[in-house]
C-alpha cells in the first residue's frame, strides 16, 4: 500500500504485507489496513505499528473509522460472526458486542463518533447504536427479501440516515422526532412483534 502526498507529487510511505489488502481507511492520526481475517492500525504521520486486532472472514473489507478530531475510535468485525469490536486505536482498548446473528455486512460511523449503524449479510436490517453506552438505539427495517447493502450513511446532523442496495433503491431513515419513519398498521393492535413491528423508511 502506498501513501501518495499530492501536494509533493511523490510517495511518502509504503507498507508492506504478505496478506491481500481488502480496505484502506485513515483520518489525521491513523491509518487501517483491512486483510481477510484482521485488522492493523498504523500512526498516520510517521506509519509506525499501533494495534492489529483480529476479524472473522471479512471479504469487503469492511471497517469504520471515525473522522471525528476528538474520536479514536474505529468499530470492525469480531472474530465471531455477528459481533463487533469497537477499538479505541489511542489506548489499545478492545469491546466487543453482538449486533446481528449473521455476519456483519457493514458498518458506518456517524460525524461525531456517538452512533453506529450495522448490517448483516442478509440486508434487510439495520440497527443502530449509542457508542458511549454500546445499547441499541434504533432497528430499521429495509426490506423482507435478502439484498446485498452497499452503504449506510449517516447525514451530517444524525437525524436522518440513507442505506442503498443492489435492489436499485435508496431507503431513507428517520433518527429523530421531527420526522416519522413509517410502520405497519397491524403495529396498533399490540400482539404482532417481528417483521410488522419494525421502523420501516
Amino acid at each position: 500500500m502506498v501513501i501518495w502526498d499530492d501536494y509533493q507529487s511523490k510517495k511518502i510511505a509504503e507498507i508492506d504485507t504478505e496478506h491481500r489488502i481488502l480496505g484502506v481507511q485513515f483520518n489525521k492520526e491513523c491509518l487501517a489496513v483491512v486483510c481477510q481475517n484482521f485488522v492493523k492500525f498504523y500512526q498516520f504521520k510517521d506509519v509506525s505499528f499501533l494495534k492489529k486486532v483480529e476479524t472473522c472472514d471479512n471479504p469487503n473489507g469492511v471497517c469504520a473509522l471515525s473522522t471525528c478530531e476528538t474520536s479514536t475510535i474505529a468499530v470492525v468485525p469480531a472474530d465471531k460472526p455477528g459481533f463487533v469490536n469497537i477499538v479505541n486505536y489511542a489506548s489499545g482498548s478492545v469491546k466487543t458486542m453482538k449486533c446481528h446473528d449473521n455476519p456483519i455486512h457493514r458498518i458506518s460511523l456517524n460525524k461525531d463518533a456517538t452512533k453506529f449503524a450495522t448490517c448483516s449479510v442478509q440486508g434487510t436490517l439495520v440497527r443502530v447504536f449509542d457508542l458511549p453506552t454500546q445499547t441499541k438505539f434504533r432497528e430499521l427495517r429495509r426490506g423482507s427479501d435478502a439484498c446485498d447493502v452497499y452503504g449506510i450513511h449517516f447525514s451530517k446532523n444524525s437525524k436522518c440516515m440513507a442505506v442503498t442496495s443492489n435492489r436499485n433503491t435508496v431507503h431513507i431513515f428517520s433518527l429523530c422526532k421531527e420526522y416519522k419513519n413509517t410502520s405497519s398498521k397491524l403495529r396498533t393492535l399490540g400482539v404482532v412483534s417481528g417483521f410488522f413491528n419494525s421502523e420501516w423508511s
